[in-house]
C-alpha cells in the first residue's frame, strides 16, 4: 500500500528540469519534499518526505502545451509509473 499524507497543514518544495530532445519528444527529472502537520507549532523539521524521477514529454499540441506524460517517481516506501495528458504543474 502506497502511504498517504494528509492533514490541515503542509510545506511543500518542488523543482522540474524540462528538456526537448527531438521535435516533439522531451525528457524531464523532478524531485519534491515536505512534510504534513496539524497545527503550525509542531513544524519540526523531521520525518520530511523525499521524492524524485524521471519522465519522458510527447507533445500532443505544441500550442496549447499538452503533452502525454510517461513518469516513474520513487518516494518514501514507494515507486510508481505514471502515464498523464497535460503537466504536474
Amino acid at each position: 500500500m502506497v502511504p498517504q499524507y494528509r492533514d490541515n497543514n503542509s510545506l511543500l518544495l518542488q523543482a522540474e528540469w524540462r528538456q526537448v530532445v527531438y521535435k516533439r519528444f522531451g525528457v524531464t527529472g523532478f524531485a519534491g519534499m515536505g512534510k504534513v502537520f496539524h497545527v503550525v507549532n509542531n513544524l519540526l523539521i523531521n520525518n520530511i518526505r523525499y521524492s524524485s524521477g524521471a519522465g519522458l514529454r510527447f507533445a500532443l499540441d505544441k500550442i496549447q502545451h499538452i503533452n502525454l506524460r510517461l513518469d516513474y517517481g520513487i518516494g518514501y516506501r514507494s515507486s510508481v509509473f505514471y502515464l498523464s495528458f497535460g503537466e504536474a504543474f
